[in-house]
């Protein structure tokens, strides 16, 4: 019993870096349901970089998710040379306000010229996406597709803000 008690709080406490607190006793009480997204304000900020070898293009990639992991964004995906970061889809939800501000700034200051980023704050929906065969815990934003082709056109070097009327 007292081993089932630790290995419970253990459990908990894991969970609690990634999800919120609801979705944490829901879990744990086998209450979730797999396909309840929760919707309010998702900063999102989409980084490409450029290397001269693989290599160097996945260590840059990963420097991209160190850092966004220090300023407390979720690293959502990396795949070819894009990193996608997001603020918003678990606990720390409440700090939202410049955020991906200060992440753009630190990673266009330590990727020297190597990134471009475009960032927004949409409202959208995050959770379990997918379906019973395949699940992934991430987000939907309105615009998503536009902030890609927005991205594309970004200089290497540089930075913008993708805004409402660019969807």
């Amino acid at each position: 019993m007292l081993r089932e008690y630790f290995q419970s709080r253990k459990t908990r406490r894991l969970f609690r870096k990634y999800l919120d607190e609801d979705a944490v006793e829901s879990l744990m009480a086998g209450r979730l349901d797999p396909f309840q997204l929760k919707q309010g304000p998702i900063q999102v900020v989409l980084v490409a970089v450029r290397g001269d070898t693989p290599e160097s293009i996945s260590q840059r990639m990963g420097a991209v998710a160190d850092i966004a992991l220090e300023h407390g964004a979720v690293v959502d995906c990396m795949v070819s040379s894009i990193v996608v970061l997001a603020f918003g889809m678990g606990p720390q939800t409440g700090q939202l306000v410049g955020d991906r501000f200060t992440l753009t700034t630190e990673i266009m200051r330590q990727m020297s010229g190597n990134a471009k980023v475009v960032h927004c704050e949409r409202h959208g929906v995050y959770g379990n996406l997918g379906s019973n065969r395949r699940l992934t815990y991430g987000f939907v934003v309105p615009g998503f597709i536009e902030m890609l082709g927005k991205l594309s056109s970004v200089q290497f070097g540089g930075s913008t803000e993708f805004e409402q009327r660019d969807a």
